[in-house]
């Protein structure tokens, strides 16, 4: 399975990788969002705006544990949603919830695509090629010099 990401100037005029994916809400609805791929992340977490989108399907629930980035510290909620990830294929990868999101408006400007996710994959990452990969079985990679 290949899911490739693609490189994004954000507004600050920095070129991220990042992932398309979706939060599948309760009835099956999907809600769509992008995620940074962030190495450095121990978990995946969602900015506090995408509690605004599937805000009729799903309301945030406690979660016992808290944000801490060079930004400072950050209460989080998690919504019971699964994250789905669309292989060039058309299969998905869905990371089971609940998924944490931050409680208020913080310096994370973006939702991170962090380890728990990550590293379920192998991640092939090359600005310089302009690729962004994320593979599993039976997709593979060879390095060569």
């Amino acid at each position: 399975m290949r899911i490739d990401g693609r490189w994004f100037r954000f507004p600050d005029g920095i070129e991220r990788p990042v992932v398309d994916a979706h939060l599948l809400l309760p009835g099956g609805q999907l809600a769509a969002l992008s995620l940074v791929i962030d190495s450095g992340a121990d978990f995946t977490v969602l900015t506090h705006t995408v509690i605004q989108q599937p805000a009729p399907y799903v309301q945030p629930i406690p979660f016992g544990q808290v944000a801490i980035g060079v930004g400072g510290t950050t209460a989080m909620q998690a919504l019971s949603v699964d994250l789905v990830l669309t292989a060039i294929s058309g299969q998905q990868a869905r990371l089971s919830g609940p998924i944490p999101v931050l409680s208020s408006q913080s310096g994370l400007a973006f939702s991170a695509l962090g380890r728990n996710a990550i590293d379920l994959f192998d991640l092939i990452y090359s600005q310089r090629r302009g690729l962004i990969a994320l593979l599993t079985s039976p997709d593979t990679f060879t390095l060569s010099s």
